[in-house]
């Protein structure tokens, strides 16, 4: 099991409750996955450094997990596919 960040910005044209639960259904992600949660920030509405998808402004959060490095590949998979996120990154902590 690897330690790992990954921030994730999500669509601003969420509603409040949208964006409350989503940390939430991150965290059965990784858990489904064989992982654990560690820590989770909100970090709350920010602007964008450029347009994404036509959004100016973006929702953020940041979650420390550990994860086998074999399961990495799903998560980042069923980001990509997930609509409501507009980027996400994820780094191994730790080196």
């Amino acid at each position: 099991m690897n330690a790992y960040e990954i921030m994730v910005c999500l669509r601003p044209d969420l509603s409040e409750e949208e964006v409350n639960a989503y940390p939430e259904r991150l965290a059965t992600l990784i858990t489904t996955q064989g992982g654990q949660t560690v820590k989770d920030t909100t970090m709350g509405r920010r602007r964008l450094a450029y347009p994404i998808r036509h959004f100016h402004e973006g929702f953020y959060h940041v979650l420390n997990f550990t994860l086998d490095p074999a399961q990495v590949g799903q998560l980042e998979f069923q980001l990509r596919v997930n609509e409501d996120v507009l980027r996400h990154l994820i780094i191994r902590e730790g080196e």
